[in-house]
């Protein structure tokens, strides 16, 4: 037996009895069907215990046959590509396709109709792929907005489930509004149902119940009444064979309800406790740090500034971002830097020579002016730009220093300077975005000066 069917297999010797019997039986019914985008759902279920028949269909969907025809059945079944999205298929030209109708479908203001989920199972999609655009942000606005006109338990919860995976902490409280809406909806049997004038429930109501289950574990916890009770209904539908009436789909529904409720895989103590670990530092890695530079402060001279560009420049690897309007220190550094590793960029804006003229110090003077002259003979991209007037280091994509701090003895020693570090991705990214902006402005100044 391969090693990765045996590392599922012990995955799935965690999960409850009727959460082992349904994967057997999904994945003898995939091994046996011909592959299709359609069978995304069950695929998403199955990668939750690392099934190598996951890798198998990923093949497949470089075919054409593997994709509908239509692109516009896929944004039909927004869940379906969701779950192909969380494959990692995103790059196929068919998936794209889909994308795109599916983001030409919002009104001006933000709704995404023709969906199942609607509205809410594009947002999902929406959320994973493009977090911080305006068509993600209007979708969620009109979320929002019209939370109270949302009825259906699906659209709902989806909804529930896309805020969570945007940002669970700012929209904690709608999220659990939307699970206490959900939770009113459920009948006296466990069930939710697709009609609320059904008077009995049916085994389609196994797709409203998942739905149900997986918003109210997120707000509730696994030991919630309600949540409990639906778990219950649902095995009740399980047939002998592990599956939910031989269909794919609600099977695949099924067992994502029951994973929520703590039936998927276990994973042991040691590894939870070294993964909290692990977060935790990662946490306090990216935690943004007050950098200062003081002649004197509690009686002793501070220049954490100056430190941690140094300590910044030895994690250089890539490429190093400076922006500094005068530099009469620490451009020894970036000269040795860029000896040791010829392939580092390193890209300099600073203030024009005349500018120097403001400087206090002589000797500092004749300094930067020099610098100015030397860091291009070593192949360090220098330019200058008049209206500048940030002072900032960003290292590679992984780490950013913003101050009030020129790369000068005055502003690094002997005055008082402040600044914030960060390893916050979306922070350097910004930061990185600045950067390039005002470089790619001085570049185009400078060509017309030419």
């Amino acid at each position: 037996m391969e090693i990765d069917q045996i590392k599922s297999n012990m995955m799935i010797s965690t999960c409850s009895p009727e959460v082992q019997m349904g994967i057997k039986w999904l994945e003898g019914y995939l091994i046996n069907k011909k592959p299709s985008a359609d069978e995304a759902e069950s695929l998403f279920v199955l990668s939750k215990v690392k099934s190598p028949l996951v890798n198998e269909y990923k093949q497949h969907s470089k075919s054409d046959e593997f994709w509908p025809k239509d692109p516009w059945h896929l944004v039909e079944l927004s869940n379906v590509m969701w779950c192909l999205a969380k494959l990692g298929l995103t790059n196929n030209i068919h998936f794209q396709e889909a994308y795109k109708e599916m983001k030409a479908m919002q009104t001006v203001e933000g709704w995404i109709s023709g969906a199942d989920p609607d509205h809410t199972g594009p947002l999902r999609i929406l959320v994973l792929l493009e977090p911080e655009s305006e068509t993600t942000k209007n979708a969620v606005k009109y979320l929002l907005d019209n939370l109270e006109y949302f009825n259906g338990i699906s659209e709902l919860a989806c909804g529930a489930l896309a805020l969570s995976e945007l940002n669970y902490l700012l929209y904690k409280n709608k999220i659990r509004f939307i699970a206490e809406k959900i939770k009113s909806k459920q009948f006296k049997d466990g069930s939710w149902r697709y009609l609320s004038t059904s008077t009995a429930s049916d085994i389609v109501d196994v797709i409203p119940t998942s739905w149900a289950v997986q918003a109210i574990s997120i707000s509730f916890g696994v030991n919630d009444e309600s949540l409990c009770k639906a778990i219950k209904w649902l095995k009740t539908l399980q047939s002998d064979d592990g599956s939910w009436d031989g269909r794919s789909d609600f099977t695949a529904y099924a067992l994502l309800a029951l994973m929520a409720a703590g039936e998927g895989p276990k994973i042991p103590l040691e590894i939870v406790e070294f993964n909290y670990m692990v977060q935790e530092q990662k946490i306090r890695n990216q935690k943004p740090h007050f950098v200062h530079t003081s002649p004197i402060f509690k009686g002793r001279q501070i220049k954490d500034i100056h430190d941690k560009i140094l300590e910044m420049l030895e994690e250089a690897e890539h490429e190093i971002r400076i922006s500094s309007l005068y530099i009469d220190m620490l451009y020894e550094k970036l000269i040795d830097l860029k000896s040791e590793k010829p392939d580092l960029e390193i890209r300099i804006i600073t203030r024009p020579v005349e500018d120097l003229k403001r400087a206090r110090d002589v000797s500092r003077k004749k300094i930067a002016k020099s610098t100015l002259n030397i860091l291009p003979e070593v192949n360090i991209k220098l330019i200058h730009e008049p209206i500048a007037h940030a002072r900032l280091i960003i290292i590679d994509s992984k780490e950013a220093l913003i101050s009030s701090a020129d790369l000068t003895r005055d502003s690094l020693i002997d005055e008082f300077n402040a600044g914030i570090w960060t390893k916050d991705p979306e922070t350097v990214r910004k930061a990185i975005e600045f950067f390039d902006n005002m470089w790619n402005y001085a570049v185009k100044r400078q060509r017309k000066e030419e």
